[in-house]
């Protein structure tokens, strides 16, 4: 489980990616948002792409042992929908950035 800090971030950077493309969102952006400092952030992440790595894993941490049984496989797949349904511009923008075919 992300820490407080962590989780701030990860909102934030959310919030940010539904709006812009994944390469158009700074390190700046999110540390003003949060208020913190950069070195916090660069405490928890290496870079914007660290972070997006951390959101999308965690984002699935939560379905992935549904995946163990073929009785929760179904749910599995509701939870992955739900999260993707939900967050189908951040998902959007993350495609249509330049920066795509590095993830």
């Amino acid at each position: 489980m992300a820490n407080l800090t962590q989780k701030m971030i990860m909102d934030v950077f959310l919030q940010l990616l539904k709006k812009k493309n994944l390469d158009k969102i700074t390190v700046r952006e999110i540390v003003d948002r949060c208020d913190i400092n950069r070195n916090t952030f660069y405490y928890h992440y290496s870079d914007i792409f660290d972070l997006f790595d951390a959101l999308i894993c965690s984002s699935f941490t939560d379905a992935a042992p549904l995946l163990g049984s073929p009785e929760t496989r179904g749910e599995c797949i509701r939870s992955i929908s739900s999260f993707m349904e939900k967050n189908k511009s951040a998902l959007r923008n993350s495609c249509n950035s330049s920066a795509y075919p590095l993830l």
